[in-house]
């Protein structure tokens, strides 16, 4: 380590660290309620609650997911922890409701609880663009959802199995709970130095794509595309199938009540990821890389 990279690998760990604890503080607004088992005798439109829940904030995740393709690409720079603490604080509000609102209703609270989520990726990532070090920094950022799904479930569990607080009112509490921790990593990214020179001169600026060069990427590329998202579809549904009914499984097994369960069972698979991960950054071209 020389003089002159102490001051580059401090403040890649610091925003690292900072995106990793962002992102992993959203979970907390997102996932929680899969630790609960809702009753299986109330259904909502012949389906049962707790899927409901699950297809109807899935539902608002993938929306956002589009809207933020377009309109996150076009945002500019400012503003933007602004922006993280509204779409948290409308997340945050629909788990209230979650809560307040009659069980019919409560579907529609986790389709806006859903809706802000899937832009908050994009918010993030924002910051760490554009640097020599991003892909250090995306390789810290991407390893916060292997640990945070079954991080957040587990504080879930520990709220109701602790303090008996109920199902309904359990995401709201978890979410309040990292809501200072999410405020004051947010804001360690908003007052991270701006990309330099030498970031600028060794990146490639990212546009934002005219809806006929979309089209036009995609007419060149389609073959790969569909593939692709097909695959991280598929792979991405097994996984939220088993995120979100996980519960369900422990509890046939007589686990429910451990402490710390669902992180025992995935840390095994965090570890093999980020090692993958890790690996990732020392690809430098996507040709030599296949």
């Amino acid at each position: 380590m020389t003089q002159q990279s102490r001051p580059l690998i401090a403040q890649t760990l610091l925003m690292g660290s900072a995106a990793f604890l962002c992102y992993l503080s959203m979970f907390a607004f997102r996932k929680p309620f899969a630790a609960a088992s809702y009753s299986d005798d109330i259904t909502w439109l012949g389906l049962e609650l707790k899927t409901a829940f699950v297809l109807a904030q899935l539902f608002g995740y993938i929306l956002s997911k589009f809207v933020g393709i377009w309109w996150l690409s076009a945002r500019v720079e400012s503003g933007r922890f602004g922006l993280l603490m509204r779409l948290m604080f409308v997340a945050y509000a629909a788990l209230i409701a979650f809560y307040l609102l009659p069980t019919e209703l409560k579907p529609l609270a986790m389709l806006v609880n859903g809706m802000p989520l899937g832009m908050i990726w994009g918010v993030v990532i924002s910051y760490l663009e554009g640097r020599r070090q991003s892909d250090t920094l995306l390789v810290m950022l991407a390893s916060s959802f292997v640990i945070a799904t079954s991080l957040t479930k587990d504080v879930g569990l520990w709220v109701m199995n602790s303090f008996a607080v109920d199902p309904y009112l359990m995401p709201a509490v978890v979410a309040t709970l990292f809501y200072p921790l999410l405020a004051a990593s947010g804001f360690a990214l908003e007052k991270s130095p701006a990309p330099n020179k030498d970031d600028t001169a060794s990146r490639s600026k990212r546009s934002a794509l005219s809806p006929s060069e979309s089209a036009n990427f995609f007419k060149q590329y389609w073959p790969g595309l569909v593939a692709l998202i097909g695959a991280f579809m598929l792979l991405t549904a097994f996984r939220d199938f088993r995120d979100n009914f996980g519960i369900e499984i422990i509890s046939n097994l007589g686990y429910d009540r451990e402490s710390g369960i669902f992180t025992a069972l995935d840390f095994p698979v965090a570890v093999i990821c980020l090692i993958s991960l890790l690996g990732i950054q020392w690809i430098r071209d996507h040709k030599h890389s296949l």
